[in-house]
């Protein structure tokens, strides 16, 4: 008895490698289920066959609708590996076809780190679920290439909408770079005020900026706002406009101490920022007699 056929334009073959491990498994089970594949025009079909048998009470065996149900998520797992990347090519073929290859992948690469988010995964999880249930409940076959095209709705809107935002994070990473290059730029053309500044933070998060004799730098290099105790993103701003100010031919970077809040977000962007504008003069010190001084010093207090 046929119990249900699978139609696919793509990787049948690791589809039918699939279906034939859940064979196995009834077979262990004396319950002689059996995959083929038949071409017909462009597409694969598997079909899954079954011998009816009986248990001693006279039901049928195995349960058809268990068999349904874990060829369903079988078919899950084959539709986001397999479907959902021929899906995203080809919106981003037709809707962004002013990208080029490298700009293309790049978003990808965007759209993959969402992909790996939890609640778009249980969210794709939950729709598949629910379509392919209710479409296996009421038929024997199904083609997934349609399955996918005209019944998969809410699925492509996720997946728009997923690739809207990684062409968001593709643009601005593109402001971000064209804005360091203008940093880098400005620095470059400018005379340095000092040979070499070093930039030390304590374990608060803190900034402090010393000379190339290690004297703290005052007001005649920097604004006010950074010789605070202000951990406010306008300290940051003050650090990055006053090192672009001061333009040094040499910046040093010590890392010192307890630095676990160098993790976070903030701070992360903070540095690459710095390392991007300076990144032809910038040394990163973690260990020298000046950061013996300062760790000491931030001991005591």
């Amino acid at each position: 008895m046929q119990i249900l056929s699978i139609g696919t334009s793509v990787h049948s073959d690791l589809l039918m490698e699939r279906l034939q491990k859940e064979c196995a498994e009834y077979e262990r089970k004396q319950i002689p289920l059996t995959v083929k594949k038949e071409r017909y025009a462009k597409y694969d079909y598997l079909f899954l066959d079954i011998e009816e048998k009986q248990d001693v009470s006279g039901n049928l065996l195995p349960d058809i609708d268990e068999i349904k149900d874990r060829v369903k998520d079988i078919l899950k797992k084959f539709l986001i590996c397999y479907f959902e990347p021929i899906y995203i090519k080809k919106e981003m073929e037709e809707e962004y076809s002013y990208l080029d290859h490298r700009e293309k992948n790049k978003v990808y690469q965007y759209l993959l780190k969402y992909k790996k988010e939890k609640i778009y995964q249980e969210e794709i999880a939950e729709i598949l679920e629910e379509k392919l249930k209710t479409y296996l409940d009421w038929n024997n076959e199904i083609l997934l290439d349609g399955f996918m095209r005209f019944r998969l709705k809410p699925y492509q809107e996720i997946m728009k909408e997923t690739l809207k935002k990684a062409l968001e994070d593709f643009f601005m990473e593109q402001e971000y770079r064209e804005f360091l290059a203008l940093l880098k730029h400005f620095v470059a053309i400018q005379e340095a005020k000092l040979e070499c500044v070093h930039l030390v933070f304590d374990e608060k998060g803190l900034f402090r900026l010393y000379d190339d004799r290690y004297h703290k730098i005052g007001l005649e290099y920097v604004e006010e706002g950074l010789l605070t105790d202000d951990l406010s993103i306008r300290h940051y701003d003050l650090l990055i406009s006053s090192l672009i100010n001061i333009a040094p031919k040499k910046l040093v970077i010590h890392r010192i101490g307890n630095l676990s809040f160098l993790q976070e977000e903030s701070y992360k962007e903070i540095l690459e920022t710095i390392e991007g504008i300076f990144q032809d003069s910038l040394e990163i010190c973690f260990g020298c007699e000046f950061c013996k001084t300062i760790l000491i010093k931030n001991l005591k207090n």
